[in-house]
């Protein structure tokens, strides 16, 4: 009966550590969880420090464009009031010109609105 007793207990062991060796895996899967949570942690402050890079970024970007529409626009207005467009030229004579043009093409549609009515007329 000894003999039947030892391997009773022989058979209870392996049995008995089972649970140890569950509590063990779950213990490496919770703490591989936590690993996983810290690098999205650590993932997620270098987003917000990108975030607001980004921001001031931004900032600076549309301080330059409105330091660069006043400037255009004062540059503008100097030249409007020295008579020269962008390119230093008289903006007198490039609306003489621009007339000039306007009614040289009124003249070739009266012109051709004549021909037009003579050949309906035939």
């Amino acid at each position: 009966m000894v003999r039947i007793e030892a391997l009773d207990s022989l058979q209870a062991r392996p049995t008995g550590s089972i649970p140890i060796v569950g509590a063990l895996l779950l213990a490496l899967q919770i703490i591989g969880a936590a690993r996983e949570q810290a690098r999205k942690a650590e993932a997620l402050g270098s987003i917000e420090s990108l975030a607001d890079l980004s921001a001031q970024m931004t900032s600076v970007i549309h301080a330059l464009q409105l330091e660069r529409a006043s400037q255009a626009l004062w540059l503008g207005l100097h030249k409007r009031a020295a008579g020269t467009n962008a390119d230093g030229q008289d903006l007198q004579a490039l609306a003489q010109a621009a007339g000039a043009a306007a009614r040289d093409a009124e003249q070739r549609i009266r012109a051709s609105d004549q021909s037009l009515a003579q050949l309906d007329a035939s």
